[in-house]
């Protein structure tokens, strides 16, 4: 895992980059630290690079045009899947971790040196534990809607389909749905093997499939919902149906 730490204060910097040195030395984490430095921007390049898994630790005071919680935001836009750690000794901008819905692991307070190097070694070794225990196979759909960034595993989707308004579709999941807009097509290439066109306005995710109806021309999905079936997909879908289940 790759750590990218901002913090304006060198002073802290440097404490909190051995406190991360000690903690995944007498832990033996799997982590390294990739960047350290004070400029906001720089983590911004690092959040547009190919690298497996990131954990962002940042100051919420950066003494820049941006704070750490909107620096948070713009990471969560380019690299929606990283963690997110804020060390601050502004307790009082918790909230607006919430109000940006930037999805923080966790939120430390500069009280002490001792305190801090608690909780951030609790948050490091929970962070492992997470990344490694996580199934290999979790997908997710990312939807990114202004600052807003949604995940949906693949698992829980049931199918998307096309609505009234021009490039906007709506994700309907087992639990609840989901406006967006995109193309078809474009989500179309996002998706795994579970999933296939069934109708031009529809794609299903065959893993949720109740039932077929070749006469009705609709798809009975595992909770009560359905969906359309054109008769230019029924023989693929069929096929492909039979096979997954076999």
């Amino acid at each position: 895992m790759n750590i990218i730490l901002c913090e304006d204060d060198e002073k802290q910097r440097i404490d909190i980059l051995r406190d991360i040195d000690c903690i995944i030395k007498e832990n033996h984490l799997e982590m390294n630290v990739y960047m350290s430095t004070d400029n906001p921007y720089d983590v911004l390049k690092v959040a547009d690079e190919s690298l497996e898994v990131k954990l962002y630790v940042l100051d919420v005071d950066l003494n820049s045009d941006i704070n750490g919680i909107e620096l948070a935001d713009k990471i969560r836009n380019k690299d929606p899947q990283s963690f997110l750690i804020f060390i601050t000794s502004h307790s009082e901008l918790a909230y607006l971790t919430f109000k940006y819905k930037v999805e923080a692991f966790d939120y430390i307070i500069k009280d002490s040196r001792e305190n801090q190097f608690k909780e951030l070694s609790e948050a490091l070794i929970k962070i492992q534990k997470e990344s490694l225990n996580g199934d290999e196979n979790k997908k997710f759909f990312i939807i990114r809607d202004g600052r807003s960034v949604t995940k949906i595993e693949f698992k829980d989707i049931l199918f998307f389909e096309t609505t009234t308004i021009k490039n906007k579709l709506k994700v309907n999941c087992i639990n609840r749905c989901k406006e967006f807009y995109s193309k078809l097509k474009d989500v179309e290439e996002c998706l795994d093997e579970r999933f296939i066109k069934c109708h031009k306005s529809f794609i299903v995710n065959i893993d949720n499939i109740e039932l077929v109806n070749k006469r009705e021309k609709l798809i009975y999905m595992k909770d009560g919902q359905t969906c359309y079936l054109s008769k230019t997909y029924t023989k693929e879908l069929l096929e492909k149906l039979k096979y997954e289940k076999l």
